[in-house]
């Protein structure tokens, strides 16, 4: 937090007017979580205040130059709970309902502040995981979504803005101009500030287009060139903050696993999405109508898409934009086949294919934390993640923020199948009308707002209920999640141990339950080389204990005390140290095979067969239950060094000591050493 960098001098001044508007005292204040969450609900109430005001009554405001009406109470709620929230839903079309002042100030301003609450949100979760301040100071809401809308979102919008528009998108604060047909008469098209609007709706995974076609309007995004810079616009914060997550944490891999889980899952739902629409529908093919691609037409199922798009151009889009939780389209996703509609809706039900700017990333990381819940219960462990202990408390907040999904989709779904106000809305009766409901509810609780075209929503039913669906699928989630924050927060950091269930490797990903080594291991490999493996690791780590244990010196060194215990050989504790030397030599016992929390079996030295041998036993237990911790290990490294002038063999074990801490072996031999000297 507050780390400078060479922007800071253009941005500061900017930041430090805006700062003087709200409150100097409240933008310098430490915020816990609570406080932190009350700020963002508190602004989010204000900002959604005005947008109510400015759509109910746009009729007396500026920039009204096609006379557009105030809009009905029950439709300015739905919309201005909906853009507060980055989802976003229309219900109504743009061009013949808003005027430009109401295109700006309740619709592009929401689409700024909305993109920042949810990222600086996202910020403040992974802080918890970082602060060593035990939660009171997890940022401050006011400097984090400043700096986010000057530094991130207002720059890169002016610079693509300016590429829009020259490749052909409007920009203008003209309500209408005149075209003369070729017919001879007169056509009136709404334009306005359309480019610069339809960009913070893609950079800010909004999804509210200023045209009720959105993004498969000419002017908003006129060639092939702009269709591919808006799909890189959805994709491009909502996977950085995943990047970000692991530049945070202090390990990068943790962020490129998650990363890769998430553009897996994209790449599968993109397959779904794109051959079954270009293979097309037997019906078509009945119907007499070509369905295969040749040089003069596509093939395939083009109903519903764009021509100079095409069918791969239209499915990336649809793909992209519901993964990423935008909502903004070029196609009809109505008109799609079966199986896109079914990757469509996947992405929006599980909200974790990357999902919108931040919230995406929470709600991946909510999958993640019972993953590590559940794999550290499979083991008998407590649960961590990132170094802090997942207990009863964060799991219970977490279960709770998962379970309000289905929740406001089921809910709301089976009502509207049975209420004749919301069945006389349907478009297509049967199963689609169902999926036509479904989708339209799946995209309010997923922040997303794209919709099936083929129902009707501006009724008073819809306008609600679509806007309480919106908000609990919204906040409460996050107030889960931010006490999630506070409560890891307030933990201590655990070091990581070879008992730490590692989630920043591809092989976490699939987690099996190995009791015999003590800690949850990974998909199986081959037998033989894991057998010989452990044992290997095993009489290496024997030998460490056996020198780490100041008790078991004198017995080590000279051999008094060893163990011949039939049961020990028969249960494979006789290793041979010859062969284990060599790699002594030559490479640390690794950290994967220390046992649980860091330990190793206590070990005994039989000279005469240089066996390493187990001595304490538990009945009925292997060797490998048998531990001691060597968690101080230079400190007795240190009382070795001070003993070598009485046990001279003490030379060699402190020089295998030393490479088991990856340090340089001391040369103790020859004239004027001393046992100061020797130190690793």
């Amino acid at each position: 937090m507050d780390q400078k960098t060479w922007v800071d001098r253009f941005f500061d001044p900017i930041d430090n007017a805006i700062y003087f508007l709200i409150g100097r005292k409240v933008t310098r204040q430490a915020m816990t979580w609570k406080v932190y969450t009350l700020h963002m609900l508190a602004t989010n109430l204000v900002m959604a205040l005005i947008i109510f005001v400015i759509l109910s009554f746009q009729n007396d405001l500026p920039l009204n130059q096609l006379g557009f009406p105030g809009m009905a109470a029950f439709q300015a709620f739905n919309t201005a709970i909906s853009f507060i929230t980055n989802t976003n839903w229309q219900s109504y079309s743009g061009e013949s309902t808003l005027s430009n002042f109401s295109q700006m100030g309740a619709i592009t301003f929401p689409m700024f502040t909305s993109a920042a609450t949810g990222f600086v949100v996202a910020m403040a979760w992974i802080r918890a995981f970082t602060v060593k301040n035990g939660g009171s100071d997890l940022g401050n809401f006011y400097r984090d979504l400043i700096r986010f809308l000057t530094r991130v979102l207002l720059p890169i919008c002016l610079v693509i803005a300016l590429v829009m528009i020259a490749q052909g998108a409007v920009q203008t604060l003209d309500a209408s101009l005149t075209a003369h047909t070729l017919q001879g008469t007169d056509q009136t098209i709404v334009v306005g500030p359309v480019a610069s609007q339809g960009t913070i709706e893609l950079v800010g995974t909004n999804g509210g287009g200023f045209y009720n076609v959105n993004a498969a309007h000419p002017f908003q995004n006129p060639t092939p060139i702009t269709n591919i810079i808006l799909i890189v616009l959805m994709a491009l914060l909502p996977a950085s903050i995943v990047v970000a997550f692991g530049e945070m944490i202090g390990n990068r891999r943790q962020g490129w696993v998650l990363y890769g889980v998430m553009g897996v899952l994209m790449i599968l739902f993109l397959l779904l999405c794109i051959f079954p629409d270009q293979h097309g529908t037997p019906m078509l093919t009945h119907a007499g109508i070509e369905s295969t691609a040749t040089v003069d037409q596509p093939g395939g199922n083009m109903e519903g898409k764009e021509v100079r798009f095409g069918i791969a151009g239209s499915a990336l889009f649809a793909d992209i934009t519901t993964a990423f939780t935008t909502g903004a389209v070029n196609s009809a996703h109505d008109s799609y086949t079966p199986l896109p509609g079914i990757s469509m809706l996947g992405q929006m039900m599980l909200q974790c294919v990357f999902g919108g700017k931040g919230v995406g990333f929470l709600n991946a990381l909510i999958y993640g934390l019972i993953a590590v819940f559940v794999a550290g219960l499979m083991v008998g462990r407590t649960p961590e993640f990132l170094g802090k202990k997942i207990e009863k408390q964060e799991i219970i907040l977490v279960s709770l923020a998962l379970l309000i999904h289905p929740l406001v989709i089921l809910t709301p779904t089976g009502w509207s199948m049975v209420a004749p106000y919301a069945l006389s809305s349907l478009g297509n009766n049967g199963v689609h009308g169902f999926s036509e409901v479904l989708y339209a509810f799946t995209s309010g609780a997923a922040d997303n707002g794209s919709a099936f075209a083929g129902l009707n929503s501006n009724t008073p039913w819809f306008n609600l209920a679509i806007a309480g669906v919106i908000f609990i699928g919204r906040y409460p989630p996050i107030i889960f999640l931010m006490a999630v924050a506070g409560s890891v927060a307030r933990k201590p950091t655990t070091p990581a141990t070879s008992a730490t269930l590692r989630t920043d490797t591809v092989r976490r990903v699939l987690v099996r339950d190995d009791p015999d080594r003590g800690r949850a291991d990974l998909l199986p490999r081959a037998r033989p080389r894991t057998h010989r493996r452990v044992l290997r690791h095993e009489a290496r780590a024997n030998l460490l204990a056996d020198a780490l244990d100041p008790r078991s010196l004198p017995e080590t060194i000279h051999g008094t005390e060893t163990t011949n215990h039939p049961e020990e050989r028969s249960a494979g504790c006789a290793i041979s140290r010859r062969a284990t030397e060599k790699r002594l030599h030559r490479r640390a016992v690794p950290a994967g095979f220390q046992g649980i929390a860091g330990q190793v079996p206590t070990a005994r030295t039989d000279p005469q067969s240089g066996d390493v041998r187990c001595v304490a036993r538990i009945a009925g237990d292997s060797c490998a239950d048998d531990r001691t911790d060597p968690v101080r290990t230079l400190e007795r490294l240190s009382r070795l060094q001070r003993r070598r002038d009485d046990h001279p063999r003490l030379d060699g074990v402190v020089r295998q000591l030393c490479r088991g801490t990856r340090r340089r072996p001391p040369r103790c031999a020859g004239p004027g050493r001393s046992s100061s000297a020797c130190a690793c």
